[in-house]
């Protein structure tokens, strides 16, 4: 006959798993969602990118640029990934440079 006692791993291994399904069923009954990490100083709080991204998908198009001079004559150094898009980090570049 099948017994735990001779199976240490696998009742720690049981075990773990129980804990796990009732702290995730506590957890999420309290509303914790994940939220990924940001980084605090790329923060929507810049207000100068925040004007240049109108349509407010957090990415400055070629075309959202063109409200900056200086950011347009920069845009294609700053695109380092090459999508046409800068992101915060890229867009910080240009904050910073």
């Amino acid at each position: 006959m099948f017994s735990l006692k001779r199976w240490p791993l696998l009742r720690v291994m049981l075990l773990s798993a129980l804990l796990m399904a009732v702290v995730t069923a506590w957890v999420g009954e309290m509303g914790v969602t994940h939220q990924p990490p940001t980084l605090g100083y790329l923060s929507s709080a810049d207000p100068i990118f925040s004007q240049l991204d109108q349509n407010h998908d957090g990415l400055i198009s070629r075309t959202e640029a063109k409200r900056s001079s200086d950011l347009t004559l920069a845009f294609s150094g700053l695109d380092h990934d090459g999508d046409g898009l800068l992101n915060r980090q890229e867009y910080q570049a240009f904050r910073l440079g």
